[in-house]
């Protein structure tokens, strides 16, 4: 009850902010997505432009941010963001929402225009729903391959009024920016982020592969999706009971390391766009286990470009049938993370598929800076 009424007092003062506060607002389902946001967010803060910065994450990390030029407010989710979609009065909205007007949240007419940053380098049709992304005004695409999914699109429904944005992956500059100047990789460490869905990892082999790698002595860290906390909870305590008493296993189900990410001598994965970002952030080859295809959308081929994450993988990194898991140990044995033939390919991939490396942030931010 409280978070509602904290909403409504939320929703008031937007509506009794100055119209110079409206003209940017950015919008936050909670603070895993910072990471996508905050780099246009400090560059716009960097040049004194005023930011309203609005999340449904009670304690998010934007309260501790004290800037003049920054106001940030708490909305609830569900009833509280249905209300502040409802009656925003403003120019720009920033967002990493797909599905905006598919369901219950509806966009505003007093809202000029949507604009959607992508939290994640995966293509546009495969992963997320039919129709996620048509009523955005602008995009601000991660690479080449956002520009040609979604312009098929623009074409094959007639979208109207659509700007497509080179800009870049916010999240991979940060990444790539943070990291240690030095190779910090620890060998026999390993993460395993999977995607989430109907089968991924964790409810296909998730425990066998687990096992395999503590038998031979490796630090194993299992990183969920946010979204398979909900979808696969059951089965993830399970298996954090069934290992709960081997001291080099760990679930990160929140406050994910970053020391982790970067030190581990390999990443394993299936679907998830996490590949991507280990790879061209530390240019070292990921592992994939070749789960079905994470098809969110059956009708993905109403388009005729391939998904980056499906034409990519044997780019970037080694695929391994569920059924080879049991020779898992052997192979990662046999691969050199630190191969020149490896990491050539990989910055090749960047280069190709991801606009403005390093300079994502800044390309977004002048696109925008005209404003006051």
């Amino acid at each position: 009850m409280l978070s509602f009424f904290k909403s409504i007092y939320s929703i008031i003062k937007i509506n009794k902010l100055n119209s110079i506060w409206k003209k940017r607002v950015f919008f936050s389902e909670n603070e895993s997505y910072s990471s996508h946001l905050r780099p246009l967010v400090n560059e716009f803060l960097k040049n004194r432009k005023k930011i309203l910065y609005v999340t449904s994450q009670i304690n998010d990390p934007i309260f501790n941010i004290k800037d003049e030029n920054l106001t940030a407010l708490y909305i609830s989710p569900v009833l509280g963001q249905i209300l502040f979609f409802n009656f925003l009065n403003c120019e720009k909205l920033f967002l990493t929402m797909p599905d905006i007007n598919n369901f219950h949240l509806k966009k505003s007419k007093n809202c000029k225009s949507y604009i959607y940053i992508f939290h994640s380098p995966v293509s546009t049709n495969m992963i997320y729903r039919d129709k996620a992304f048509f009523n955005y005004d602008e995009y601000l695409c991660v690479g080449n391959h956002h520009i040609e999914e979604l312009s098929e699109y623009i074409e094959k429904y007639s979208l109207k009024n659509k700007k497509l944005h080179k800009t870049g992956y916010f999240k991979l500059d940060e990444i790539y920016k943070n990291k240690n100047s030095v190779n910090m990789i620890k060998k026999k460490k390993i993460l395993i982020a999977p995607s989430w869905g109907k089968i991924n990892i964790i409810n296909l082999c998730g425990e066998k592969l687990i096992s395999k790698l503590l038998e031979s002595n490796y630090e194993v860290i299992l990183r969920p999706h946010i979204q398979s906390l909900k979808y696969d909870g059951k089965l993830l305590k399970i298996i954090e009971n069934n290992f709960k008493n081997f001291h080099k296993f760990k679930i990160q189900k929140e406050n994910f390391s970053f020391n982790d990410f970067e030190t581990c001598e390999f990443l394993i994965t299936d679907w998830s766009g996490i590949g991507m970002e280990y790879a061209f952030a530390f240019e070292r080859p990921v592992i994939y286990i070749n789960t079905p295809k994470k098809i969110m959308n059956k009708n993905f081929n109403d388009i005729s470009t391939v998904p980056l994450e499906d034409k990519i993988r044997d780019k970037i990194g080694l695929i391994i049938e569920p059924e080879q898991i049991e020779n898992i140990t052997s192979i990662m044995n046999c691969t050199d993370v630190n191969d020149q033939s490896f990491k050539n390919a990989i910055i090749k991939c960047r280069e190709k598929f991801i606009y403005n490396f390093k300079n994502s942030a800044l390309e977004a931010y002048k696109l925008f800076a005209g404003q006051n």
